[in-house]
């Protein structure tokens, strides 16, 4: 490098320049422990479990890293299959039939058993679905965003006269809800627990109970990993942790919620094609590109 090129990489080192933040990078301005936190969440999420470490009876991905790999680790680019059956003008999720995510793999000990290879589509199903896997890219911020801020979003009555009605849903205890499907799911940890055991049959404290089979109970000696099987994650050692310890100071969900609550947003060039496209659509009516 020349000398005045020299020179003017001081002068932005000086002036503070920072690089953008690129796709995988945590927000700025954490702390050594959200760092720590935020690095052990990535070994989280490009574990690869297995039948050993919790993985199934029925599972969509051996990883949270293969449904949401690009780029770095977020965008996702896998598709489930959901069944749903609309009766009397309520859309019911067949939860007691399997539902709504189908599994589309089976451990070989349940193939053994049952003699399939996938969970059966629920034969009262009226209708099947395919969903991508979401983006996490700034998701867990939601995290942050009051309820009073959603309920002032609201609209069920149109009284804008947008041709749009709107109302947030709530969880079955009545708390606002924000993550997964219809944003049913209230916190970031609870939906992050409840895709270990939808996607990979792995179970957590938080949610300590398997999937069934199509409707039916595993059958016995199917699953030999006692419940919660998240446990046997080999989950990455604290930097703080003391020699000797285990350093397993908290879950695989709750790791992994501190990388995503910490992924910022991609940069405004990753996005500024689709935000021209959002701004032109009959979309941003229903969607706010920003909160305040």
């Amino acid at each position: 490098m020349t000398r005045p090129g020299v020179a003017v990489a001081i002068l932005l080192f000086a002036l503070g320049c920072k690089k953008p933040v690129q796709p995988g990078d945590p927000l700025s301005g954490l702390f050594e422990q959200q760092l720590d936190r935020f690095a052990r969440g990535k070994i989280v999420f490009d574990s690869v479990f297995t039948p050993a470490t919790g993985l199934g009876p029925l599972f969509n991905s051996v990883a949270c890293g293969e449904c949401h790999e690009k780029p770095a680790g977020g965008r996702g680019d896998e598709v489930e299959v959901h069944a749903t059956a609309f009766r009397g003008g309520v859309c019911d999720a067949l939860v007691q039939e399997g539902g709504p995510v189908i599994q589309r793999h089976a451990i070989p000990a349940l193939k053994q058993a049952l003699g399939i290879d996938s969970e059966p589509f629920p034969p009262s199903a009226t209708a099947r679905a395919l969903r991508t896997s979401p983006v996490v890219f700034g998701r867990g911020l939601l995290d942050f965003v009051p309820d009073s801020v959603i309920l002032a979003y609201a609209d069920p009555d149109d009284k804008d006269h947008d041709g749009v009605r709107g109302r947030p849903n709530r969880f079955v205890d009545g708390r606002m809800g924000r993550f997964g499907r219809k944003a049913f799911v209230p916190t970031l940890r609870e939906s992050n627990a409840g895709a270990f055991v939808t996607e990979m049959g792995v179970t957590d404290p938080a949610q300590p109970t398997e999937e069934n089979i199509g409707g039916k109970p595993i059958p016995a000696g199917v699953d030999a990993v006692a419940e919660p099987d998240g446990r046997l994650c080999p989950l990455p050692r604290a930097a703080d942790a003391p020699e000797g310890g285990s350093g397993r100071t908290a879950r695989p969900p709750g790791l992994l919620t501190d990388r995503v609550r910490r992924l910022p947003p991609p940069h405004a060039a990753h996005w500024a094609p689709g935000n021209a496209r959002f701004a032109q659509s009959r979309v941003r009516r229903l969607h706010r590109p920003v909160a305040p």
